[in-house]
């Protein structure tokens, strides 16, 4: 959902591993801004679990654009990615390890 000020807001939904039943944690501020992105995009997952994460940027056919491991500080994970040299289109960002897994999308312009 777009709320005007250029960030994209959605819910996260995040899945704990090491459980017999999965257990589903909704938060209701999850931001990918610019929307739409032009020469960066930035990440803001609030108040995540400390450690390692990893973060995967797809285009619309599945076809990896961007990785890199981050770590999470245990409070709110921002992280910055630089779009340059990539066409217009639909991304896919993928962050796991931070408590669990988030995916949401972007366009570029």
């Amino acid at each position: 959902m777009n709320t005007g000020d250029g960030a994209a807001k959605s819910s996260l939904t995040l899945f704990e591993e090491g459980m017999s039943a999965v257990s589903e944690i909704i938060a209701e501020t999850i931001s990918i801004y610019p929307n739409p992105a032009w020469e960066s995009v930035a990440l803001h997952l609030p108040a995540t679990t400390a450690g390692p994460a990893q973060i995967l940027v797809s285009d619309q056919n599945g076809h990896p654009v961007y990785r890199e491991k981050a770590f999470a500080a245990g409070n709110d994970f921002i992280h910055t990615i630089g779009l340059a040299g990539l066409p217009p289109g639909l991304y896919i960002v993928q962050v796991k390890g931070v408590g669990g897994f988030w995916s949401g999308k972007f366009p570029t312009h």
